[in-house]
């Protein structure tokens, strides 16, 4: 099958690879904000690499064993600062896919809550959204399990900081 591409109602597409990849982007967001640091690396292929644009700096990238390190420190950081990370994730978008190779846009808003605060009165207005983001996803469907998973992936904040 051909990438899908023009109108994008087009419905020249295998609905179960859909709905596996629409997963695959909720699950980005779901395993890393309940600290599944573990599940959410099996989320990604083998030598997964990332691109962060933030306003008019030059990107940052991190790529293969780079990639877990980051990741974890950056967990662990806002974990130990008591920030309990979430993600909103809306507007996604299949903007091509093939039967083993797909792009994927999403955007996602970054809101770190602070997690003594949650079952306060103060926790209205203290909750703040410090990143919003475009992200583009390049998945990848697996030769030995047909699974979909993320290879690369852009993400283009909005704000030059985060």
């Amino acid at each position: 099958m051909p990438f899908t591409s023009g109108h994008p109602g087009n419905a020249n597409f295998d609905v179960a690879d859909r709905l596996a990849i629409i997963n695959l982007i909720g699950s980005y967001a779901e395993s890393y904000e309940r600290n599944h640091i573990d599940g959410w690396f099996e989320l990604f292929t083998k030598e997964p690499k990332v691109t962060v644009h933030m306003g008019e700096q030059p990107p940052a990238c991190v790529s293969g064993p780079d990639f877990k390190a980051f990741f974890c420190d950056y967990l662990n950081t806002s974990l130990g600062n008591g920030i309990v990370p979430r993600h909103l994730v809306s507007n996604i978008h299949v903007r091509q896919q093939s039967e083993r190779q797909a792009e994927a846009s999403a955007y996602i808003t970054y809101i770190p809550l602070p997690g003594e605060l949650l079952q306060t009165p103060q926790a209205k207005e203290e909750t703040r959204v410090t990143g919003t983001a475009l992200y583009v996803f390049q998945l990848e469907k697996g030769d030995g399990d047909d699974i979909w998973r993320i290879r690369e992936y852009t993400i283009r904040y909005d704000q030059a900081e985060v």
